[in-house]
């Protein structure tokens, strides 16, 4: 359990001190998830600038961060705000994109507010995922942290693509048990996310 834990930290503790190879690790750990995400917002070209934009402001600020839960809750956050600014200032923003403005403007005062708590909850889920057999880790690490596809997990630890969804289902179960009433709308949230990939 505590070797990642303390994995985690040592790079943190490089990143913060300007290590320059600790930054690119969580560059590459990051990197293709934000595209993801902000293709939501914007088209390819003017995502890589803004993701670029958004790794030289992290890197601005590599001294606030307390696990890496919660630096990627900040990238997440920076880059959505980057991407509704571009928006915004886009004389020829397409009608899509004129209503996710609208919608995340409704909504930008309830993510401020929940960030924290979702960074928070992230690192609790990995303390208790290094508590489970050694196969349910590796098979939640890789789709939880590096954001592998079931296919792909499959692949790499030589099992049947089954076999990573019954793990994974049997994983969640046991997390459900873990975590206080009060926590479950948002631990809730972080399963709907595990959930939307099972079918990939």
């Amino acid at each position: 359990m505590h070797n990642n834990l303390q994995e985690e930290s040592a790079l943190l503790q490089s990143f913060a001190a300007g290590d320059e190879q600790a930054f690119s690790v969580i560059y590459q750990r990051f990197y293709k998830g934000l595209m993801v995400f902000a293709l939501r917002f914007v088209e390819s070209t003017t995502a890589e600038d803004i993701i670029a934009e958004t790794f030289i402001k992290l890197w601005q600020t590599k001294n606030e961060f307390q696990s890496l839960g919660q630096l990627h809750q900040w990238l997440r956050i920076t880059l959505r705000n980057a991407c509704l600014n571009h928006i915004r200032q886009d004389k020829n923003a397409s009608e899509r994109q004129q209503e996710l403005l609208y919608l995340s403007d409704e909504a930008i005062d309830y993510q401020f507010s929940t960030a924290h708590l979702y960074a928070n909850l992230h690192t609790r889920i990995i303390q208790e995922i290094e508590k489970m057999p050694k196969q349910q880790q590796t098979i939640l690490k890789l789709f939880f942290v590096e954001e592998m596809s079931n296919a792909d997990i499959a692949q790499q630890l030589n099992i049947s693509v089954q076999a990573v969804k019954n793990q994974k289902v049997t994983a969640l179960k046991v997390l459900r048990k873990t975590f206080k009433d009060e926590e479950l709308w948002l631990f809730t949230g972080l399963v709907s996310t595990f959930m939307s990939h099972f079918s990939k």
